[in-house]
């Protein structure tokens, strides 16, 4: 019998796998941080973290290429913004794992952040996740097209610094409309 709350119950199915992409898992609660990265591991990614708190996180960052991240509101030493703003600002997809609301400077900020409502499953959050990481690319292309002649390919840099998976405050549809 399947139960969908567990990531190794239910397969991603081969459209939605990672394929090594290096995902952030910001989450204080144990279990949930344990069932994300079994997750993101089964759908071949690699996972960073889990990190429980915004240090912990700032390490991370500090230490590894993310190219992807989920990341939940409150943490054992304050909320998610230092860390969701660095990773937006450099072009790293987040998506929002919280039973609470996001801080109003992060929703007014970026008012199409992606946002799924614990307890949504982690299968159904990393279909999400490849979801926003294709749209990502996608918009990232549309942007390198319309580019000058001669210019240096963002893809030379790291793919974060690229905006490989592009940026969330690109246009999109009003708060509350990206939530799982």
């Amino acid at each position: 019998m399947a139960n969908a709350g567990h990531g190794s119950d239910v397969s991603l199915g081969r459209d939605a796998l990672l394929n090594q992409v290096s995902v952030l898992i910001v989450e204080n609660e144990p279990f949930i941080a344990l069932d994300l990265a079994t997750a993101v591991e089964e759908a071949r990614g690699k996972v960073i973290g889990p990190a429980g708190s915004v240090r912990e996180a700032l390490m991370l960052i500090q230490q590894h290429l993310v190219q992807a991240a989920v990341l939940d509101v409150n943490l054992s030493d304050g909320d998610v913004t230092p860390i969701a703003e660095l990773l937006i600002e450099g072009g790293v997809p987040v998506i929002f794992y919280s039973g609470l609301a996001l801080p109003v400077a992060l929703r007014e900020r970026y008012p199409s952040a992606s946002i799924c409502k614990k307890p949504t499953p982690p299968v159904q959050l990393l279909h999400k996740l490849v979801a926003l990481m294709a749209t990502s690319q996608s918009e990232m292309e549309l942007g390198e097209a319309g580019g000058k002649s001669g210019e240096t390919p963002a893809a030379k840099e790291s793919p974060a610094e690229a905006g490989l998976v592009g940026r969330l405050e690109s246009p999109a549809p009003k708060w509350g409309t990206r939530a799982c």
